[in-house]
């Protein structure tokens, strides 16, 4: 059986099989790919950084001590369903709001994607012709209050402050943003083989984040940075 190796993880060479999540990877979520049927032993063994994961709707056979030492919270968060919760363009760039939910909670993932990667100060990614796409986890929301509040908080954003803010600045107020964990920055391959930067944070406090982004805006980086950087 060959064997083949999709954003750090292994699988088997049609990419049914997942063999081996690295142990190392810091990503809080880990989606699995759609196709994916069947687990390996052991494939999640001690992968302590994972909180929550989304399984593949196709999976049929999950074997021994699968997620054996695995943290609690993903043990008890593996059954998601997704759905777009909203979704707006401006100026080229794309928002979405996505619902990854099951029985006693949800995660909230802010999705946005623009052609255009040069920011206010000049300062450019590190390959200026290629598309990029942020996915900003949230931590997982239990509480019907807090969903709501949170939820319109993303909706608000989307709809004034994103009309203000250049997209590629998005990263630096993520990294100056104390509530933001960095979880992955390289370029990686669209289903139909473009390339593309992904960056992804995981968020503890979306609220936090949109106030840093609107102050960024407003008052400019040097005042946040004062503010906020450690």
């Amino acid at each position: 059986m060959g064997f083949k190796v999709k954003d750090g993880v292994l699988f088997s060479e049609d990419e049914t099989v997942l063999i081996q999540y690295p142990g190392g990877k810091t990503n809080a979520l880990y989606i699995m790919p759609q196709n994916v049927t069947a687990i390996a032993p052991k494939a999640f063994y001690g992968c302590s950084n994972l909180c929550h994961i989304v399984l593949s709707p196709k999976l049929e056979r999950i074997e021994d001590e699968t997620f054996a030492l695995l943290s609690s919270a993903a043990l008890s968060a593996q059954d998601f369903t997704t759905k777009t919760l909203y979704r707006t363009e401006v100026y080229g760039q794309t928002f979405e709001l996505i619902e990854l939910s099951n029985d006693e909670g949800c995660i909230l993932c802010l999705f946005m994607t623009d052609n255009k990667n040069t920011n206010k100060s000049g300062v450019t990614f590190y390959d200026s012709e290629l598309p990029t796409a942020y996915y900003i986890f949230s931590k997982y929301i239990t509480n019907s209050k807090e969903y709501s509040k949170t939820v319109d908080a993303c909706k608000e954003f989307f709809d004034v402050s994103m009309n203000l803010i250049y997209l590629a600045d998005m990263k630096d107020i993520c990294d100056i943003a104390p509530c933001c964990e960095l979880n992955d920055y390289s370029v990686k391959q669209f289903k139909n083989g473009e390339k593309y930067i992904h960056i992804e944070y995981n968020c503890e406090d979306l609220e936090l984040l949109f106030k840093i982004a609107s102050m960024y805006n407003a008052k400019g980086r040097a005042y946040v940075l004062e503010k906020y950087a450690e």
